[in-house]
C-alpha cells in the first residue's frame, strides 16, 4: 500500500496559522469537536511499491564478457592472444599494439583490465582507448574504465619514449575489456566522452570531464508512467553549477552545491532519468534511486460519521 496514514496524530486545528491550515500549536488537537466548515486535516506517509531503476549502482550484475580479439602488433611488440602483451625495447624500433572494436554500445563505460608483471627501464607506457588515456609506470593490477565514444573505435598501447633500450622491457598479461554499464549512458558532446567513470566498495560514480554538455542517461529508470516518483541522489566535489532531474520527460528539480537530494513527480512519457549539466556542473554524482509510489491520484480519503456507518464526503489524497 503506498499510501499510509500516520496514526495518533493531530487532526483537527481550529485556528490555522496565517496561510497553512494545517499547522497549529493547539494543545487540545486530540479532543476538539468538529463543527460545521471546520477543517479536517491528516498527514499520510507515502511508501514505495517499487524500485525500478537499472542497476542502481551504476554498475553491471554481473559485468559484461571480453569483448578483445586480436592485436595488431608493430616495432618492438609482440603477442601470443588477446591477453597478453609483450614489449622489447632492444630493437628501438618503437610501434605499438592496436585492435578495433566493432559494435559496442556507444556512450556506455568499459573497463580494460590488466596486469602489468614486468616493467623495466624508468619508461612510460600509454594507453589510449575512446580518445581516452591511461598513463603506467610501474608494474602491478589496473582497471582503466572509460566511456565507449564511437563505433567503432580503437585501443592503443604504446611507448612515449623515442628511444629505447634492451633494459626496457614490458610484460603484460590477463587482459580483458568489459562493459561495465548498459543502462546508465554518457549522452557525449560533440562526439567527446563528457564524464568520466570510477568504482570502489560496490558503487559507481560519474563525476563531469566537459563542464559545459553532455547528459548523463539512465535509459530504464522507471516502469510505470503517470505514478508518483521520487528520485535521490548524492552529489559531491562540486563548486559550480548543478543538475537538473528530469524523469520521463518532467523537471523535478536542480542541485545545487553537494550533498543528498530528493525530488518528486509523476512522469509523463518513456523510461529515462536524465541528468542535465547546468551552470557549468564540475561535479560527480553517485547513489541514486529512483522509488514508485503508485498512482497516488486514485487515492480516495472516505469520511462517515461517528457510528461508522453513514458516508458524509471523500477527498482525494494529495501531496
Amino acid at each position: 500500500m503506498p499510501v499510509e496514514l500516520i496514526a495518533n496524530q493531530p487532526i483537527i486545528f481550529q485556528d490555522p496559522i496565517g496561510q497553512y491550515p494545517c499547522l497549529n500549536n493547539d494543545p487540545r488537537q486530540y479532543a476538539v469537536l468538529m463543527q460545521e466548515d471546520d477543517q479536517l486535516c491528516m498527514q499520510w506517509k507515502l511508501t514505495e511499491c517499487a524500485d525500478n531503476l537499472c542497476e542502481p549502482d551504476m554498475v553491471m550484475d554481473p559485468l559484461g564478457t571480453d569483448e578483445l580479439g586480436t592485436w595488431t602488433v608493430t616495432g618492438d611488440w609482440s603477442t601470443t592472444g588477446s591477453n597478453e602483451l609483450t614489449f622489447d625495447g632492444t630493437a628501438n624500433a618503437g610501434g605499438d599494439a592496436m585492435q578495433t572494436l566493432i559494435g559496442l554500445v556507444v556512450g556506455a563505460v568499459y573497463k580494460l583490465t590488466f596486469n602489468v608483471q614486468t616493467f623495466t627501464g624508468g619508461q612510460t607506457l600509454q594507453i589510449e582507448a575512446a580518445n581516452q588515456f591511461y598513463t603506467i609506470t610501474e608494474p602491478g593490477i589496473y582497471d582503466f574504465y572509460f566511456i565507449a565514444n564511437n563505433d567503432p573505435f580503437d585501443i592503443t598501447w604504446y611507448m612515449t619514449a623515442t628511444t629505447t633500450t634492451a633494459a626496457d622491457q614490458l610484460g603484460i598479461t590477463d587482459i580483458e575489456l568489459l562493459q561495465t554499464t548498459d543502462c546508465w549512458l554518457d549522452d557525449l558532446y560533440l562526439g567527446v566522452a563528457s564524464w568520466s567513470y570510477s568504482y570502489a566498495d560496490g558503487q559507481g560514480k560519474f563525476c563531469a570531464a566537459v563542464f559545459e554538455g553532455g547528459d548523463l542517461i539512465n535509459t530504464s529508470a522507471f516502469a510505470n508512467t503517470g505514478n508518483y516518483h521520487g528520485v535521490s541522489l548524492t552529489i559531491d566535489s562540486c563548486t559550480q553549477g548543478g543538475l537538473q532531474v528530469y524523469l520521463g520527460g518532467v523537471l523535478l528539480g536542480t542541485t545545487s552545491g553537494n550533498g543528498n537530494f530528493q525530488y518528486y513527480g509523476t512522469p509523463t512519457s518513456g523510461t529515462d532519468l536524465t541528468l542535465v549539466k547546468t551552470g557549468d556542473f564540475n561535479g560527480c554524482v553517485s547513489l541514486v534511486s529512483v522509488k514508485d509510489y503508485g498512482d497516488i491520484a486514485s487515492y480516495y480519503v472516505q469520511m462517515f460519521d461517528n457510528n461508522s456507518a453513514n458516508f458524509v464526503s471523500a477527498a482525494p489524497v494529495s501531496v
